[in-house]
C-alpha cells in the first residue's frame, strides 16, 4: 500500500476512535517547552554575563598583574611600559591598550534630570583605541590640549544607577544616548575623605563603554600623564587580538609572562557552570518527554487491542507488517510533530514575555539593548527533533504489536 494511503489511515480513517490520543500531545508539549524555554534563557543569561565580565568584543583579553601572598603579606606585580612591548610582541596580538588610575583624590560634580550630582571618582586614563569603537558617531576621544577634555563614562556604571541610584532619588533612567554630550566638572585633588586644594577641569562625555572599570570616567591617558605630571603606573592592558580563535594560545602565553586574565578566567566558570545547567535542564525536560512518551505508548498499546479486527481486515486484502507497523508510527510522529510545534510557540512565548517583564517591570535598564532569552536556531531544531524522536520510539512498541498479530488471531479477536 502506499505510504500516502496508510498515513491517511494512521490520522483518521483506521479503527474507532484514532483522535483520542491527541491529548497526549500536551505532555510532549510541555517537555519541549521547558526544553525551548530554559536552554535559550541559560543562552541568554550567558551571553549577558560574559559581556558585563569581559565586555561586548570578543577579540580583547583584559591582562592584569598577578597577586600573592607572603605570609600576613598581600602583594602585587605592576606593569610598565616594558612588559606592555613583551604583550605587544605576542604572536597574534595587534594591540595593547594601557590603562591607569590617576593617583590624586576626585570629585565629580554634574546635574542631570534637574537635580544635582556630586559624587567622589576614581578617574583613570586609557589610550584612546581602546574604547574608540564605542566612541558616539561624530565624535572623538583624541586628547584635546584644552578644556573640555573628553570622557568616556563606563556601561557598567550607568547599569548601577539605573539599578537603584535613579529609583531612589528620582533621576530617570540614564541611557547611553542620553549622556552623549553631557558635561561635568572634576575637582582633581580633594574629595570627601582627602580634602585638600584643587583644580577645576569641565569634561563632556563622548561615549559609554563597557572596556573601563566602574570606578569613574576615563579619559585620553596622555591628558591624565598630563594632570599627574608624570608617567603612571599601569594597572591593566588589554590586549586585542587577530581572531577570537586565538584568544586562548594568547592568554597562555600571557600567563606565561606572570600576569593573569581575570575576565577571562571568569568566562571560563560561566560556561563551565552554564553547561552543568544545560544538562540538567535537558534531564528535566527530558523526564517530562518520558512521562509523555510512556502515555503515548499505553494509549496506542490500547488502540491495538481495540483496533484488532481493523488490522485482521488490512492484512486479509495485502497490507503487510511493514504496512501495519507504518499506520501506528505515523500516529506516534503526529503526535510528536503537533506536540513538538506547540511546544516551541509555548517556549518561545513564554520566553519572551519573560524578557519583556524582566525589561519593564525589573530594574530600570538592567537590560539595555542586551537579549534574556535568546533562542537559536540549534535549540529550536533540538526541541522540535526531541519531541519527534521521543514519541517515535515511544510508538515502536506498540507498532510492533500491531505487525505481528496474525491476519486469522487478530479477526476472531475483533
Amino acid at each position: 500500500m502506499r505510504r500516502t494511503r496508510l498515513t491517511r489511515l494512521a490520522l483518521g480513517e483506521a479503527g474507532a476512535s484514532p483522535w483520542r490520543n491527541w491529548p497526549l500531545a500536551l505532555g510532549v508539549a510541555l517537555g519541549v517547552a521547558c526544553l525551548v524555554y530554559f536552554l535559550s534563557l541559560a543562552s541568554g543569561v550567558e551571553e549577558l554575563l560574559r559581556k558585563r565580565v569581559v565586555g561586548s568584543l570578543p577579540n580583547r583579553i583584559k591582562v592584569q598583574p598577578s597577586s600573592f601572598s607572603v605570609g600576613p603579606l598581600a602583594l602585587q606585580s605592576s606593569i610598565n611600559q616594558t612588559t606592555v612591548d613583551k604583550l605587544r610582541a605576542l604572536p597574534g596580538v595587534t594591540a595593547a591598550y594601557r590603562q591607569a588610575r590617576l593617583p590624586q583624590p576626585c570629585q565629580l560634580y554634574a546635574s542631570y534630570g534637574g537635580q544635582s550630582v556630586v559624587t567622589d571618582m576614581i578617574v583613570e586614563g586609557v589610550d584612546p583605541g581602546l574604547v574608540s569603537s564605542q566612541v558616539a558617531s561624530g565624535r572623538s576621544f583624541a586628547p584635546t590640549p584644552s578644556e573640555p577634555y573628553t570622557a568616556v563614562f563606563p556601561l557598567a556604571a550607568v547599569e548601577i544607577v539605573n539599578a537603584g541610584i535613579s529609583i531612589h532619588t528620582g533621576l530617570p533612567t540614564l541611557t547611553p544616548e542620553a549622556i552623549v554630550g553631557r558635561h561635568f566638572e572634576l575637582l582633581v585633588g580633594t574629595s570627601s575623605f582627602s580634602p585638600g586644594q584643587s583644580v577645576r577641569r569641565r569634561c563632556v562625555i563622548v561615549g559609554v563603554s563597557d572596556q573601563i572599570a566602574v570606578s569613574g570616567p576615563a579619559l585620553p591617558l596622555e591628558v591624565v600623564e598630563q594632570w599627574e605630571g608624570k608617567p603612571l603606573t599601569y594597572y591593566s592592558v588589554t590586549l586585542e587580538v587577530d581572531t577570537p580563535e586565538r584568544v586562548e594560545a594568547v592568554a597562555a602565553a600571557v600567563e606565561e609572562l606572570g600576569l593573569v586574565t581575570p575576565g577571562l578566567e571568569m568566562a571560563r566558570r560561566i560556561a563551565t557552570g552554564v553547561i552543568w545547567a544545560r544538562i540538567a535542564l535537558v534531564g528535566f525536560a527530558a523526564a517530562i518527554l518520558l512521562i509523555a512518551g510512556v502515555g503515548i505508548s499505553t494509549g496506542l498499546s490500547l488502540q491495538v487491542r481495540e483496533e484488532a479486527r481493523f488490522i485482521g481486515l488490512y492484512r486479509a486484502v495485502g497490507a503487510t507488517q511493514n504496512d501495519i507497523r507504518w499506520i501506528y508510527l505515523a500516529r506516534a510522529g503526529a503526535l510528536g510533530l503537533v506536540g513538538s510545534l506547540a511546544g516551541l510557540l509555548l517556549g518561545l512565548v513564554g520566553g519572551y514575555l519573560t524578557q519583556w517583564a524582566v525589561a519593564h517591570f525589573g530594574p530600570s535598564g538592567v537590560l539595555l539593548n542586551d537579549r534574556l532569552f535568546a533562542p537559536t536556531a540549534l535549540i529550536l531544531v533540538s526541541g522540535l527533533s526531541f519531541g519527534v524522536l521521543g514519541c517515535l520510539l515511544a510508538g515502536a512498541y506498540p507498532a510492533r504489536q500491531a505487525a505481528r498479530l496474525s491476519p486469522v488471531e487478530a479477526l476472531r479477536t475483533g
